[in-house]
């Protein structure tokens, strides 16, 4: 952005807000998606049910000999197991959102720090305010050949 002559500044706060407006349509997302689903976790265990029942129908239809039982199967695929899962992985999510957006912020006060950088670095690394020019000529020198 700063070479279509957009202030530093604004540029970082305009890349600040955007990052700031996916993480909430992210979380936005992510919530309506988990609530939903508790809503509907009743309607599945009946949903459930009924395609078990339809099952062990045709396994004795079949003769074929099944030794579970209809409260067995329910118990391994009940959907809150499930749903207790979905809101561990989003816990999880959240420590992982929570940490890149310490990252982000370094990488922001990174970016403030960048147009003086130089300038820091070659007052550090001077004797006198006259060795100043000099160091930050050198500082361009060795950037040059980085690149």
């Amino acid at each position: 952005m700063t070479q279509r002559k957009v202030p530093h500044g604004i540029a970082i706060a305009l890349l600040f807000i955007l990052i700031l407006i996916v993480f909430f349509f992210l979380a936005g997302l992510i919530n309506s998606s988990v609530q939903e689903f508790t809503r509907s976790i009743p309607q599945y265990k009946v949903l459930l049910s009924e395609r078990i029942n339809d099952v062990m129908a045709l396994a004795q239809k079949l003769k074929l000999p099944i030794v579970i039982s209809r409260e067995a199967i329910m118990e391994h695929f009940d959907p809150s197991v499930i749903m207790n899962f979905v809101s561990r992985l989003l816990l999880n999510f959240s420590g992982v959102v929570t940490n890149v957006f310490v990252l982000i912020l370094a990488v922001i006060f990174m970016l403030l720090e960048a147009p003086t950088m130089k300038h820091k670095l070659a007052l550090v690394l001077s004797d006198n305010e006259h060795d100043v020019v000099a160091e930050e000529h050198h500082i361009d020198r060795i950037f040059r050949r980085c690149d």
